[in-house]
């Protein structure tokens, strides 16, 4: 870093907040770079980093890196609500179908409002975590994942996506930051 070559340390993940405020404070007691991003698990059912992280973030003007942000495996693009004859990603594992189960209250309410809104369950829980970078005070980059182009063309359109009010309190009605692990 110091040559010029590195210029900026890219970040943290999966740290609980005091260790991530441990390595921004020695980082800057001993003349290093600090981090100035957190990669960390954040979407519409999981929201934890709300707490404690994101209020170190917002004062450390650092950059979330949101991955999983269609819930794990998915679930948020209601893909689970359907019966799959056991050919699905759900089947896999006990703790699959466990965390299947308890959200799927949350993947029928994100699929009814995307149809409200004319839009995908994706592009709906990519827009809400856009959306969140103004009620948090920070930068949030959605991390995708995706198998097949089409799924990178619908989730793209995200960005084009402004939710209306109504439609982010609903969704942010679903969990708050202490509802999830």
């Amino acid at each position: 870093m110091h040559s010029g070559m590195v210029h900026y340390i890219g970040g943290v993940s999966n740290h609980p907040w005091y260790m991530v405020k441990r390595m921004i404070e020695v980082s800057e007691r001993s003349g290093y770079e600090r981090p100035v991003s957190a990669q960390e698990a954040y979407n519409i059912v999981t929201r934890y980093v709300e707490r404690r992280l994101v209020p170190l973030m917002r004062s450390r003007r650092m950059t979330m890196i949101a991955y999983v942000p269609l819930a794990q495996g998915g679930i948020l693009t209601g893909k689970y609500l359907k019966d799959s004859g056991g050919l699905s990603r759900a089947e896999y594992t006990p703790e699959m179908r466990e965390e299947v189960e308890r959200h799927r209250r949350a993947a029928s309410v994100v699929s009814e409002t995307a149809s409200d809104l004319g839009i995908t369950p994706a592009q709906l829980s990519l827009a809400w975590i856009l959306s969140m970078q103004r009620r948090l005070g920070i930068s949030i980059v959605p991390l995708i994942g995706v198998s097949r182009e089409e799924q990178l063309l619908e989730d793209v359109e995200a960005i084009d996506v402004s939710l209306p009010e109504w439609a982010v309190s609903r969704l942010c009605g679903l969990y708050g930051p202490d509802d999830t692990l």
